[in-house]
């Protein structure tokens, strides 16, 4: 299959691959965040993950019904360089860096051919520049707000004041600065997001995605009924697979963890700007790690422990269970 799919694939733009009138359902998906708030991480670990076979051959996603398959198009001179970086180097990604060029011929545009019970689907996951995130409110309504389908944000969760004073307990403020630390940017999530709400469209979901959370799951400064080994955000991705299928009720009894964890450290400012659209159902908060334990000691010579990352797919299934592309 996989063969036949590669052959079809021949487009050079994105024009060419998101064409509607092609007779392949199609959804674009915005990936926004602020400054440092780990996108490009994020949207490499997780589309490598979604199109590479496991080690034993198997995608990571076999639990679900029928045949499911991934082919990832076209990925781009970032895409490949974090690839090797991450998972092969065991080194922290090089910072991403936009040119005229790479802007216009959409080179972090990351792009996903789906077959699902013999029916094809398209999507592409468009890394967006962190300064167009945070300067929203300024800019009105730009090209990648009014055209996406979809949006994942990321959320650094050391620019949230009560989640980084928590974790200063037991990280320490050196420790703070090791992981990344907090970013100036962090006061603009609310005001940024708020503008995006305003002008996406109506009914354009939006995932609220929490990276580097393997420095809160278990940590003792947290209330363990949300963050400890029996909730369910501390659970494998398999854990939203049921019977084959993806599970939008398991999706929101995590999401709800996650905004309540928000809520008992005084930081709810973002479930409050989304509260009619998480009534919805168009909006879910989700928890997620890249690298997995980075608690855990590198190898010599390395900067990253093995990459294991938790739930990174989450976000990805989510959307395309509403698009019923699942």
């Amino acid at each position: 299959m996989l063969e036949k799919m590669k052959k079809r694939l021949n487009y050079s733009t994105l024009k060419d691959f998101g064409r509607k009138e092609d007779g392949f359902p199609y959804f674009e998906i915005a990936m926004a965040g602020l400054p440092s708030s780990g996108k490009t991480n994020y949207s490499t670990i997780a589309i490598h993950k979604l199109a590479k076979p496991s080690h034993d051959g198997k995608n990571m996603l076999m639990g679900l019904e029928g045949d499911t398959v991934f082919y990832h198009h076209q990925p781009g001179r970032n895409f490949e360089q974090a690839v090797q970086d991450i998972f092969v180097d065991e080194m922290k990604p090089r910072a991403t860096q936009y040119s005229a060029e790479d802007i216009k011929a959409g080179e972090n545009l990351r792009k996903v051919e789906m077959v699902h019970y013999d029916q094809t689907y398209r999507f592409s996951i468009n890394d967006t520049m962190g300064e167009a995130f945070r300067n929203l409110k300024n800019t009105g309504n730009p090209l990648f707000v009014r055209e996406s389908d979809g949006f994942m944000i990321t959320v650094n969760p050391l620019d949230i004041t009560g989640v980084r004073q928590k974790l200063e307990k037991t990280l320490g403020t050196e420790g703070i600065r090791n992981h990344g630390g907090a970013t100036t940017d962090g006061e603009f999530i609310e005001t940024s997001l708020s503008a995006l709400l305003k002008a996406k469209k109506d009914d354009a979901p939006v995932a609220i995605i929490f990276t580097k959370f393997d420095l809160i799951l278990g940590n003792p400064e947290f209330d363990q009924n949300l963050v400890g080994p029996n909730s369910n955000i501390a659970k494998s991705n398999a854990n939203i697979i049921e019977k084959g299928n993806i599970s939008l009720e398991k999706i929101e009894e995590s999401s709800d963890e996650v905004r309540d964890l928000l809520v008992s450290v005084s930081e709810d400012g973002i479930v409050n700007l989304t509260k009619s659209l998480y009534r919805r159902g168009k909006c879910r908060f989700f928890a997620v790690s890249g690298y997995g334990d980075r608690l855990q000691t590198p190898a010599p010579g390395k900067q990253l422990p093995k990459v294991s990352p938790h739930r990174v797919l989450d976000p990805i299934l989510w959307h395309l269970k509403l698009q019923k592309f699942l």
